[in-house]
Formats: C-alpha cells, sequence, structure tokens
C-alpha cells in the first residue's frame, strides 16, 4: 500500500486561495493519520490501521468508520470557505493540499492546541480502486482489503445479534467469508470457535451465507471468489449482550484493539484519572502522582495522564523526574514532550 500511496502524494501541492466544491466532492480514503504539530496519533478508537472516509457532496459532509458496513455515521452541513470546510461556528476542516486524487484535511476546533488536533491524509475511493482493479487484474481469488472491498448497507451485527438472541453466550471465532460472484453465492468457513459446533455458531453462518443479494459487488465480478476474513466476539452480562465484528484479520486480538482496548479497565482509568486531577486541585501531589500513573498503566493511550504525572512532579519541584516522564512522552513521538524536555532539560 505504500507504493500506491506514494504514487499519487508525489503531486501534491499547498492550498491557498478558494477551492471549489468540484474539487472537493466525492468520497476520501484515510490513508495516515497524525497530529497537526506533527506527533504520532495516539488516540483510543482510530489508529493507522482504522478505516475513516469522508464524503464531500453539496452542503453535507458524511463520516463513516466502517469499511464494510456503509452507512452514515455522522452527517453534518457545511459552508467552504476558502480553504476551510466549515461544520459550525467554532469547527471545520483547514485544506492543506489538494490534488484531482489526494487531499490532506486538518481539523480545526476553537480553543484545542496543534497536539490535540488531528491531519488526515486522504485518497480518493476511484482512484484506490482504479489502482486495486489494476494490481490484481490477473487475480481470480482476492482477498479484499477495507481499502478495496464488497460493502454492504445492512448492519450484519444487527442480523446474527437478532439470529443468536435466544442462544447468547460468550464466544470467539474467525473464519472467512467467500463471495462467489458468477455463482452468486456465499460460503462461511469459521476453523476456530471457542464453541465450534454450537446453534450460535450454525446460525451465524446461515445469516452471513443467505446475505448475498445485500452486498455491493459491481467492481468484483470478474473474480471467482472475494475472501473477507473475519473475527467475531459475543459478550453477554447482566449489562450487556451484543456481538462486535471485524473484517479483514485473522487475529481476534485485533477487535480488541480496534474497540480501543477494555472497556473496563478504560472505566477505572478514568476514574483514577479524575482523582488525580481533584488530588492535584487540593495540592495532594503525592496522590495525584499515584492516581495518574494508575490511570497510564490502565490506559496507555491516555497520554494525558502522563502529561499531568510529569506537571506534578515539576509543581513538587522535581526536576529529575519530571524530565524523566517528557522524556518518556517524547520516545512516543509527541513533539510537545520533546519540546518542554528540551527547554527544561537538556
Amino acid at each position: 500500500m505504500n507504493k500506491l500511496y506514494i504514487l499519487l502524494l508525489f503531486c501534491f501541492h499547498s492550498v491557498f486561495g478558494q477551492v471549489t466544491l468540484a474539487e472537493l466532492a466525492g468520497k476520501w480514503v484515510k490513508m495516515k493519520t497524525e497530529m497537526k504539530d506533527g506527533s504520532r496519533l495516539f488516540a483510543r478508537f482510530e489508529d493507522d490501521s482504522s478505516y475513516v472516509s469522508f464524503t464531500i457532496k453539496k452542503k453535507k459532509f458524511y463520516i463513516n468508520t466502517d469499511a464494510i458496513h456503509q452507512s452514515i455515521e455522522s452527517c453534518v452541513d457545511y459552508e467552504l470557505v476558502d480553504s476551510l470546510i466549515k461544520t459550525s461556528l467554532y469547527s471545520g476542516y483547514v485544506i492543506e493540499r489538494l490534488t484531482k486524487d489526494s487531499l490532506v484535511l486538518t481539523e480545526k476546533i476553537d480553543g484545542y492546541s496543534d497536539d490535540k488536533l488531528r491531519r488526515y491524509h486522504l485518497l480518493n475511493q476511484n482512484a484506490l480502486t482504479s489502482l486495486y482493479k489494476e494490481k490484481n487484474k490477473l487475480t481470480k481469488h482476492l482477498v479484499a482489503s477495507r481499502f478495496y472491498t464488497p460493502t454492504t448497507e445492512i448492519s450484519l451485527e444487527k442480523s446474527i445479534n437478532v439470529a443468536i438472541l435466544y442462544n447468547y453466550s460468550n464466544f470467539e471465532l474467525s473464519g472467512s467469508l467467500f463471495i462467489y460472484p458468477k455463482k452468486k453465492r456465499i460460503v462461511t468457513e469459521i476453523p476456530f470457535a471457542t464453541y465450534p459446533d454450537s446453534t450460535s455458531i450454525r446460525s451465524i453462518k446461515k445469516v452471513l451465507n443467505h446475505s448475498y443479494s445485500d452486498w455491493n459487488i459491481d467492481n468484483f465480478k470478474d473474480y471467482d471468489v472475494v475472501e473477507l476474513p473475519f473475527v467475531l466476539k459475543a459478550e453477554t452480562d447482566e449489562n450487556y449482550k451484543g456481538t462486535s465484528m471485524l473484517f479483514f484479520t485473522d487475529d481476534i486480538d485485533e477487535l480488541s484493539i480496534e474497540l480501543g482496548g477494555d472497556s473496563a479497565e478504560n472505566r477505572t482509568a478514568g476514574e483514577y484519572f479524575q482523582n488525580g486531577l481533584t488530588a492535584y486541585q487540593e495540592k495532594k501531589y503525592l496522590e495525584a502522582l499515584e492516581s495518574f500513573t494508575k490511570s497510564y498503566a490502565l490506559d496507555p493511550k491516555n497520554l494525558d495522564a502522563l502529561y499531568n504525572k510529569a506537571t506534578v512532579y515539576f509543581e513538587m519541584g522535581d526536576l529529575t523526574n519530571a524530565c524523566a516522564v517528557w522524556e518518556q512522552i517524547s520516545k512516543l513521538g509527541q513533539v510537545t514532550g520533546t519540546g518542554l524536555h528540551r527547554k527544561y532539560c537538556e
């Protein structure tokens, strides 16, 4: 994918004047994300393996984070002002670079610093499709990717939830969905499941095998078979019952990463973080340090816990430990942490 990305990025140019809707209209797919200040991305629900697309139409700006389920997750009105896609009085996206097939957007949110704002490097979906079709023109068995895949407007997870409603249990599985465009059929294989011969597994296979008519395969009719690897996790307890599904992988651990980690641990980490803020405001510095340390240990995506920990050390006059934390942040690719370390420690 890196080669395809480079091919389309070499002709970027900076945007200084008025951008027209004709230039922007279309579907744009994220290839890379970074923070505006150049820091490495450290968001809970998004990393460079995650899918994000922006669809820009007349007066409407759509966001979708599911390559398979092409529903509209977010839709806002916008106004195009010079090189700004203005989505509200206080926010929008700055168009930094634009070509026929490539686009760079940076978030603009009043009151947010550059280390809290994302920069998206995007490619046009039509260009991506053309590149992948050319790359796979001799392929008969295509393994789909999030950039080149059949799509559906239905939620497969919801359909599966209905099918196993009365047979819910906690289980995991990995498998592949094989679409045969010429035969107009789907075959689902599940080589691994916690309970391989259960009623739930049979129900899941039935739902997927009968979903052919729900798929858009217009760009895939020349292939004998299109394979979509996937993992699925079903959970049920007194507070929650549902399934989570992730395509383009056979690694169940990736599903937890995609969902932002363990939800219970994240909640506990958030409680420690709030306790740390309260303790800091009350000048209970040792208590604040302990809370921020525990918060980050449970949730290493929350860099604010590390930044606050360094701040507490600095307030205490312990520059040695403050510098150690800033150095840790710097090694995580964060520009602000690097700047603080240079300013106070070098």
